[in-house]
């Protein structure tokens, strides 16, 4: 389990600073047993590997023309020294394979996306490399407010991958109103297998009615604010603001089903949007 999914991982260097100079055994007979750590540190060190390794999780970040047509990337230097080519202008990608095929979607952006958008499970060295010209939805939560407080409805495969975020959500975080969610469709096929989906994957006419409550759930003014409010202009407002509501939103859990992610933090009823995509309009 790597370090970036540890709770609290900035406190392990300074609390182990504090500790290390109280963390002294004396060398006396009474304290023999103590030695027992030292083979079980080398079994630890030499023998013990995590399960998870798949093909994908040490592959080339940027390397993906198109559709598949695998390229070298550079290698990890300074940030906003990566290779950019592989992403045109301004658009939204998708990385569901893996690190090493990158997928554009044909779509209308979102009206506040305005650099090139990368949704990706993988976002360590890559968006490093990339540079602030690039921005990141992290699909596993750990840099996405929305992602990281949907509600772990069961446990996954690999500790801190847990809540994958749905496509109906990506969707509407990504696109314009009323765009086609064909693409995101066809390519949700690709996700790793080891990320358990917290709902029933959807297609066709159901993803869209999906995103439809997905888009109209964003806007209830509790999720909105949650998912927003780290990315406004830094003011002396806004940083009283996000402190005095750092507590309940600490505390917000929100349901995986945009449906019910809607009902609970706007009310009952329908909402036009969602009425409008059932009647095909």
């Amino acid at each position: 389990m790597g370090g970036d999914y540890v709770h609290a991982r900035l406190l392990i260097p300074p609390f182990f600073a504090v500790c290390a100079p109280v963390a002294v055994v004396p060398v006396a007979r009474r304290y023999v047993l103590s030695l027992i750590v030292l083979p079980w540190a080398m079994v630890c060190a030499l023998s013990l590997r995590t399960a998870d390794s798949s093909p994908w999780s040490n592959a080339p970040f940027i390397s993906v023309n198109g559709h598949g047509n695998v390229s070298p990337s550079n290698p990890i230097s300074a940030p906003g020294d990566g290779d950019t080519r592989w992403y045109p202008g301004l658009g939204i990608y998708v990385q569901f394979a893996g690190p090493a095929q990158t997928d554009p979607i044909d779509v209308t952006p979102a009206p506040d996306i305005r650099v090139r958008t990368i949704a990706s499970s993988w976002i360590g060295a890559g968006p490093y490399q990339l540079g602030t010209g690039v921005n990141f939805l992290d699909l596993l939560g750990l840099a996405d407010p929305l992602t990281a407080h949907l509600a772990l409805t069961h446990r996954g495969l690999i500790s801190g991958h847990e809540k994958p975020l749905p496509t109906p959500w990506i969707a509407a975080l990504l696109t314009e109103n009323g765009d086609s969610t064909a693409q995101l469709d066809s390519l949700q096929n690709e996700r790793p297998k080891d990320f358990t989906p917290l709902i029933p994957t959807v297609s066709g006419r159901q993803l869209e009615i999906e995103t439809a409550w997905a888009r109209a759930a964003i806007q209830c003014p509790a999720i909105h604010d949650l998912e927003y409010s780290p990315s406004r202009p830094l003011t002396v407002g806004t940083f009283i603001s996000n402190v005095f509501h750092s507590f309940a939103r600490t505390e917000l859990r929100i349901p995986p089903s945009p449906e019910a992610a809607y009902h609970q933090f706007c009310g009952p009823g329908t909402p036009p949007q969602v009425m409008n995509v059932a009647k095909g309009n």
